[in-house]
């Protein structure tokens, strides 16, 4: 049997090869984004490291303050000073809860919760004392919970978040404050929670893909 090729030469497939210096030049891309990658990872890690060792000194200087003035008391007897005793344990409380977030936070984790960590910090207020603290759908959600003195403070507090730039973009919670029957701590609990409606979307959207 005798076979005709019918395909003219310019109708066959040809194969396309980079040459060597397209080769080197995507080589070079992509190391060039590599080093760049890790050379800004190494420096927000460096400076986040540094952000907590700088809260952990004033953390300690806190502490000292309070020691010195609890010395003074049985001398002064002063309302001043156990005003002051009360206002550093506020405030040394307040940081050890930041200090406590941001320790369980993965530092070299760029994409973490650092920028929202330091948010939480920059706009403590003394009458709210955050306990809790959650980013839900990758970031897309915050949940929060804690206590505050006075209810009209928590949409305070809110406010001051969302102006943040790390908050931008993300949604907070149906938020709650209320007092629990069995509680008698100062103040009233506030709780931040994600819409059941809102994770039964987002479940049904993951499903749907």
């Amino acid at each position: 049997m005798q076979q005709v090729n019918l395909y003219l030469p310019e109708f066959h497939p040809r194969r396309v090869w980079l040459s060597l210096n397209q080769m080197i030049a995507a080589i070079a891309v992509v190391l060039v984004l590599i080093i760049g990658l890790s050379l800004w990872s190494a420096a927000y890690t460096d400076s986040l490291q540094a952000r907590l060792t700088d809260e952990r000194a004033q953390l300690e200087t806190l502490q000292q303050q309070v020691q010195r003035l609890m010395a003074e008391l049985p001398a002064r007897r002063g309302a001043t000073v156990e005003e002051q005793v009360a206002r550093l344990r506020q405030e040394i409380q307040r940081r050890e809860q930041i200090l406590r977030l941001m320790s369980q936070q993965n530092l070299g984790n760029a994409e973490g919760f650092s920028g929202q960590l330091l948010s939480l910090s920059r706009h403590a207020m003394d009458d709210l004392a955050l306990a809790e603290f959650s980013l839900q759908s990758g970031g897309q959600y915050v949940e929060l919970a804690g206590r505050v003195r006075k209810p009209e403070q928590v949409p305070l507090y809110l406010q001051q978040l969302r102006q943040d730039e790390s908050f931008a973009n993300v949604s907070f919670g149906v938020l709650e404050v209320a007092r629990e029957p069995d509680d008698r701590g100062p103040g009233l609990m506030f709780s931040l929670q994600r819409a059941e409606a809102d994770e039964t979307n987002a479940r049904g959207g993951r499903s749907r893909d």
